[in-house]
C-alpha cells in the first residue's frame, strides 16, 4: 500500500515491517492488546458483537479503507463509537491505547476530533453525517488470545489502523493510514493545531540538509502514485531518490530521527523492534525521495528493505 494524496490536507501513510514485540513496561503489547480486545468484546451486547467480531480468515480483514463513508456505500464495517455507550467507548479507547504510544494515541484522537471542524456543507447535504468524530469503527478478527492468530482494526475517514498478532506477538501494523483535515487549524479555540507537524518539519529538515547534488538525486519529477483503500497488494517497485549510503553521518542521523517520528507512534516495544529490523537490513539501503518544495506543496517517501513510508502535504 501507499499513500493517497489530497489537495487540501495532510495525509501520511506508514507501512512498516514489524518484528515481534519485546515488552512494554510490565506487559508486552501483544498481551495488552489481547486483554483489551477481549474486554471490549465482553462489554458488547449480542447485536453489537455481531457487527464488531469477525472470523480471522474473513475477507473483511483485508478491506482497509480511509475514504468518506456515505450511508449508501456503507464502506466501513465494524462497530462505530457512535453506537457505543460510555463504558464501551472507554474500552474501545483502552484498546487503542495498547497499540499506540501516548503521542500516537493523541495523534489519532486529534485526527478524529478534527472531523467536527469541517464545514457541514462541504460534502453536500450529507456532510454532517460523514464528518462525525464518532464515525470510527472497531473490529476484532478471531479470538484475542496468547496463542494462535487474531487481529483488530480501527477505521474511519482519513484513518485505518490494522494489527495482526500471532502467539501473543504483534507481527504486523499494516496497512496504516493517517490523515487530517484541516492540516492546520487557522482560527477558533484550537488555532495552531497541526497533527503532523513533526513529520512535515522533519521531512523538510531532511531535504534541506542535502547538498545540491544530493537534492538532484532525491527530487522526483512526478508525484508518487495514488492508491486507494482496499488495494490489497503493493506492486514491487524500485526505491526512488537518494540512498542513505550516499549521505553523511549527520544526514543519516536526521533520517533516523524522521523514521523514529513514525515508529514512536507505536508502543515502545513495537517501535524498538521495527527500528531494529530497519537497522538489521542496513540503514544505508533506505532511500529518501522528495516531491515539490519545502515551502509549498510537497511529499516525500522513505523506502527500505523493511519499510515504506509516504507523506503528503499537497
Amino acid at each position: 500500500m501507499n499513500v493517497l494524496r489530497f489537495n487540501s490536507f495532510i495525509a501520511a501513510l506508514t507501512l512498516l515491517a514489524v518484528a515481534p514485540s519485546a515488552g512494554q513496561a510490565d506487559e508486552a503489547s501483544g498481551d495488552a492488546m489481547a486483554r483489551a480486545a477481549q474486554k471490549f468484546l465482553d462489554g458488547l451486547a449480542a447485536d453489537q458483537k455481531e457487527k464488531a467480531a469477525f472470523a480471522f480468515d474473513a475477507e473483511e480483514r483485508f478491506n482497509w479503507q480511509f475514504m468518506r463513508d456515505r450511508p449508501e456505500t456503507k464502506r466501513f464495517k465494524g462497530l462505530p463509537l457512535k453506537d457505543m455507550n460510555a463504558e464501551q467507548k472507554k474500552a474501545a479507547i483502552e484498546l487503542l491505547a495498547t497499540a499506540t504510544s501516548t503521542a500516537g494515541r493523541d495523534l489519532v484522537t486529534t485526527m478524529m476530533s478534527l472531523e467536527s471542524l469541517v464545514p457541514k456543507g462541504k460534502d453536500g447535504e450529507k456532510g454532517a453525517a460523514i464528518r462525525d468524530p464518532e464515525w470510527y469503527f472497531f473490529a476484532v478478527f478471531g479470538k484475542p488470545a496468547a496463542k494462535g492468530d487474531w487481529g483488530w482494526r480501527l477505521q474511519g475517514h482519513h484513518l485505518s489502523l490494522n494489527f495482526t498478532l500471532r502467539d501473543g506477538k504483534v507481527i504486523s501494523t499494516t496497512p496504516a493510514f493517517t490523515g487530517a483535515e484541516p492540516a492546520e487549524v487557522k482560527d477558533g479555540p484550537r488555532k495552531g493545531t497541526r497533527p503532523f507537524a513533526d513529520a512535515d518539519e522533519l521531512g523538510n529538515k531532511m531535504f534541506r540538509a542535502l547538498d545540491d547534488d544530493q537534492r538532484k538525486a532525491a527530487l522526483v519529477a512526478e508525484t508518487f502514485p495514488r492508491y486507494r483503500g482496499a488495494d490489497k497488494k503493493l506492486a514491487a517497485v524500485e526505491p526512488l531518490g537518494l540512498a542513505a549510503a550516499k549521505m553523511n553521518d549527520k544526514q543519516r542521523d536526521i533520517l533516523v530521527e524522521l523514521l523514529n517520528s513514525y515508529m514512536n507512534r507505536y508502543p515502545a516495544d513495537v517501535a524498538k523492534a521495527e527500528m531494529a529490523a530497519a537497522k538489521a537490513a542496513q540503514i544505508e539501503k533506505i532511500h529518501f525521495a522528495f516531491v515539490g518544495d519545502p515551502t509549498q506543496k510537497r511529499a516525500y517517501r522513505i523506502h527500505g528493505p523493511t519499510l515504506l513510508i509516504e507523506f503528503s502535504n499537497e
